[in-house]
């Protein structure tokens, strides 16, 4: 039987592979040191979280002509769909991390808050 199994491709198929070609998503060390946010924590310029953008005109004007709501109640509508949810957390107690992540939720995360509320 002449069929040709996976084994049997013509060299030039397998030197695709093996050529070395550069790799576009790994980065240099040089190159990582100067783009990751994290890699200078001591430094003064902190980026800070941002809120997210809770106005688009688009969306808007799409779910206007959708005749959800009334025009007399769109504003009202509109205000609570941009209200923010609310954030919760389950840690599972019998994690070997569970105290640590308690502990860093307790700490860092609520004095983040704490500082996000005070800065507005």
């Amino acid at each position: 039987m002449g069929g040709r199994g996976r084994g049997n491709r013509s060299p030039t198929q397998k030197k695709h592979f093996r050529d070395g070609r550069e790799n576009v998503w790994k980065r240099h060390k040089s190159d990582s040191a100067s783009s990751d946010p994290n890699s200078n924590r001591n430094s003064e310029n902190k980026t800070h979280w941002q809120p997210f953008t809770t106005q688009n005109p688009g969306f808007d004007e799409y779910y206007e002509e959708q005749g959800i709501v009334t025009p007399e109640e769109w504003d009202t509508y509109v205000e609570v769909l941009r209200t923010p949810l609310p954030a919760a957390f389950r840690i599972n107690s019998r994690s070997q991390f569970c105290e640590d992540i308690k502990s860093q939720l307790e700490n860092d995360f609520m004095n983040s808050l704490k500082a996000e509320l005070t800065y507005h």
